[in-house]
């Protein structure tokens, strides 16, 4: 069993961005469907019309879930499934047109984009990862954020979780439909929240928040005050509790 303290969190979604809206949303899940972005109003001009829709949902949790003299001092896990795919996808209708193709556009298609981005806005240092690992992204990502504590106890963690609507040429063949989130976790050493794995319930059925992504799942689990929560893959039960 791995625990941690959550000191912060902060999470965006269209129509949803402030802790009162999201405590309100917690009571009354409802689906995420639409796709958007919020201001960045922080970024300079340049770099905010740099950044596509998935970057600037990223960064806006990662701006509101660290104070500015934190900001330059935490490790950051930086978790997507798909990471900028319709900036990706897009690229790859560019090539497939015999387009010119930005530069500038596929150097914010990698998968690291909005580490990099981070870690140039907020003059940040430190280790980061960023990782993927299809349903499973957000488990993945607490237990990397869990482990590079047990390493730096003394260094917090901020782990930035998000994705966006998968692009409309390869949504027939996506297994989930999810709306724009994105949900950032400041992470310290502790025992406030605790993960362990169990073996995969392959009669297990996600109810009642079905439609919801496993970051924002965990989001209204917390606000809920649950002692527990299960987050079932084909492979893993992830068991969330809290102490």
């Amino acid at each position: 069993m791995t625990g941690v303290a959550l000191a912060r969190w902060a999470a965006w979604a269209p129509g949803l961005e402030t802790p009162e809206d999201w405590r309100a949303w917690a009571r009354e899940p409802r689906a995420l469907v639409a796709r958007g972005a919020p201001a960045v109003a922080f970024l300079a001009p340049m770099a905010r019309r740099r950044c596509d829709e998935h970057s600037r949902a990223m960064l806006e949790v990662a701006h509101a879930c660290c104070e500015p003299d934190r900001r330059g001092e935490v490790a950051c896990v930086f978790a997507s499934r798909h990471g900028s795919f319709a900036t990706t996808v897009s690229l790859l209708e560019d090539l497939a047109a015999d387009a010119p193709l930005s530069p500038t556009r596929f150097s914010h298609s990698v998968h690291n984009t909005q580490a990099g981005l981070f870690s140039i806005w907020a003059r940040n240092r430190q280790p980061s990862t960023a990782l993927a690992a299809r349903e499973e992204t957000f488990a993945h990502g607490m237990l990397e954020a869990a482990c590079m504590l047990q390493r730096e106890p003394a260094r917090p963690v901020l782990l930035v979780v998000g994705d966006e609507p998968v692009p409309a040429p390869l949504a027939p063949v996506a297994d989930r439909a999810y709306g724009s989130h994105a949900l950032a976790l400041r992470l310290g050493p502790g025992e406030s929240l605790r993960l362990r794995l169990e073996g995969a319930d392959p009669g297990a059925a996600r109810t009642g928040a079905a439609a919801l992504p496993p970051a924002l799942e965990f989001l209204r689990w917390w606000l809920s005050g649950d002692a527990a929560l299960r987050l079932h893959s084909p492979l893993h039960t992830w068991v969330f509790e809290r102490s």
